[in-house]
């Protein structure tokens, strides 16, 4: 479990070596406590609303809830791949996505989830190891037996709404293909013409 990671008093002693402690931030490796979910959200880093940690902004969730709220049964998390606040991909070295990697898989672990979406290129990256968000998204990975979905930035996609349509796309494809096993194939019938009689 996540808790495990962080000493009885709450500090964050799983971090030793990390050059992001170095850093000026309003936390460092904030304990989130997701429960067991179908699907799991992870953003690149926690940003902070009104004081509180947030995976995502106030304008990222209400973007993903207009296409969420079409499967209002299912059980949602949302968590980042980097525990402390405003982190950039350019920020970490390889060290320091080996720590903060840990704190993650505890956070897969948690939640048991069915379907992952990983939003962005830094949440992809920590996750997967892989990078290059724009050729990859929509594409199905594996994490373990989980399905993995890269999703674009919903911050990017708000910046530049003709990526809406591909964002809702990939996220309707992969509910529907991962937890509800609906493979939409497409449906033609055809002719032989055979003219070797004529």
């Amino acid at each position: 479990m996540i808790k495990d990671l962080f000493s009885p008093c709450g500090e964050n002693s799983g971090c030793d070596g990390c050059s992001i402690l170095s850093h000026n931030k309003p936390f460092h490796a904030y304990l989130d406590d997701p429960e067991e979910a179908d699907i799991l959200f992870i953003s690149r880093s926690f940003s902070v609303h009104m004081g509180n940690p947030v995976a995502f902004s106030k304008d990222e969730f209400k973007l993903m809830n207009k296409y969420l709220s079409n499967f209002p049964e299912l059980r949602i998390e949302y968590s980042p791949s980097i525990k402390c606040p405003f982190v950039k991909e350019a920020d970490l070295t390889t060290k320091d996505r080996k720590i903060c990697k840990k704190y993650l898989e505890a956070t897969v672990a948690q939640v048991k989830p069915s379907l992952i979406f990983s939003t962005g290129n830094l949440a992809m990256k920590m996750l997967i190891g892989k990078s290059g968000i724009t050729a990859k998204r929509g594409t199905c990975f594996m994490y373990g037996d989980i399905p993995v979905i890269p999703l674009l930035d919903p911050y990017s996609v708000i910046m530049n709404p003709s990526n809406e349509q591909l964002f809702e796309r990939d996220i309707n494809n992969g509910i529907n293909k991962y937890i509800y096993k609906k493979v939409d194939r497409s449906q033609f019938s055809y002719t032989i013409i055979d003219n070797s009689c004529i």
